[in-house]
């Protein structure tokens, strides 16, 4: 309180400014005060009093902690209950950052197939957002390569590219085993398949479009996910199949 408040007369500079309050000690007086009750080394580094100092702010120290643990289990329990399956879930993609809702992931498909062969193949790569915990939207872009005829008559060839978009949403609810990792998914598509042999194709590009519904499995393997999806393309009305399964491997 003496250094808080300064001595009568201010006499020292480092103290605060202004009159001293009425009855206030002086810090002459304090330390006096001290020294007769501790000893003449209590004040100095290492004394039996400033030791009992640290002590003490250990002590309140340890104290905040213990209650900062109980404020916060007080407001997870919600007046003192669990929170449910949903609040939790709601809760922990909060905490995330807009970079960590977002899911990269990469996939490759064959299109047309020469007997045993991959004639044409798609890779594909897919950025996701979790707007929330059922819901995910995203783009993707896919090229497309053909390998040649055979796999004696090897010969890499642009066959095309492909941008498509995706809507993936949960059908199970928080803490539920039913529907478990199933999703219903719904995608938009433009897809060029034509080969591409020089830059005067991309001038008048023919584009087919795609609608495409279906259902994704998520598995899991040891640290990574994977997406099997079975898709119909609606779009596809003078064709004999629409059917489109696919395999999605997270980044």
């Amino acid at each position: 309180l003496a250094r808080l408040f300064g001595q009568v007369g201010g006499a020292d500079n480092s103290a605060g400014s202004g009159m001293p309050l009425p009855g206030l000690q002086t810090r002459a007086t304090l330390q006096q005060a001290l020294t007769d009750r501790f000893g003449a080394t209590a004040l100095q580094s290492g004394g039996a009093l400033q030791q009992q100092i640290q002590n003490g702010m250990q002590q309140v120290a340890d104290m905040q902690n213990q209650l900062m643990g109980m404020a916060n289990n007080a407001v997870n329990s919600g007046n003192g209950t669990e929170l449910t399956p949903k609040q939790a879930e709601a809760a922990q993609l909060k905490s995330k950052t807009f970079k960590e809702r977002i899911e990269l992931g990469w996939n490759l498909q064959t299109d047309t197939r020469i007997g045993r062969f991959p004639a044409i193949n798609d890779l594909g790569v897919s950025a996701g957002y979790k707007i929330n915990p059922r819901s995910t939207v995203g783009i993707g872009l896919a090229y497309k390569f053909g390998l040649g005829e055979s796999w004696r008559k090897l010969d890499l060839t642009h066959e095309g590219i492909g941008l498509r978009s995706f809507l993936d949403w949960r059908m199970a609810k928080a803490g539920s085993k039913a529907f478990k990792n199933l999703w219903l998914t719904a995608g938009f598509e433009m897809n060029y398949f034509q080969r591409i042999a020089n830059d005067v194709q991309w001038k008048d590009l023919a584009w087919q479009k795609s609608g495409l519904v279906g259902v994704s499995k998520v598995m899991k393997f040891k640290k990574k996910e994977g997406k099997v999806q079975v898709l119909w393309d609606v779009m596809k009305y003078n064709q004999k199949s629409g059917l489109i399964i696919r395999y999605y491997k997270s980044f």
